[in-house]
């Protein structure tokens, strides 16, 4: 086989349904093409690589990001100034 046909090759189809001791139940999407969940009211996804499940690494880094409430304070107030700089005339400021 070729590199082409190795790159686009087909992996183990994801559960439709998983569920992690932390993040909780998680289901696949088809048309996003990962798994989406929710963990202390925010909507998440995980990136399908090519297994049945998310990838251990994958899951401990997202349980790592979403516990940690200062950063995202912090990359919401970046992103609401570069925002409000981009499109002043659309947006109130609170």
């Amino acid at each position: 086989m070729g590199l082409l046909s190795n790159l686009f090759k087909k992996g183990e189809a994801p559960l439709f349904r998983f569920i992690d001791p932390i993040l909780g139940a998680m289901r696949w999407s088809e048309d996003d093409g990962k798994w989406l969940g929710e963990y202390k009211h925010k909507t998440f996804g995980l990136a399908y690589e090519g297994k049945t499940t998310p990838a251990s690494d994958l899951i401990a880094y997202a349980h790592d990001l979403l516990d940690d409430e200062g950063w995202q304070d912090a990359t919401l107030a970046k992103a609401k100034e570069e925002a409000q700089k981009e499109y002043p005339e659309t947006l109130v400021r609170s």
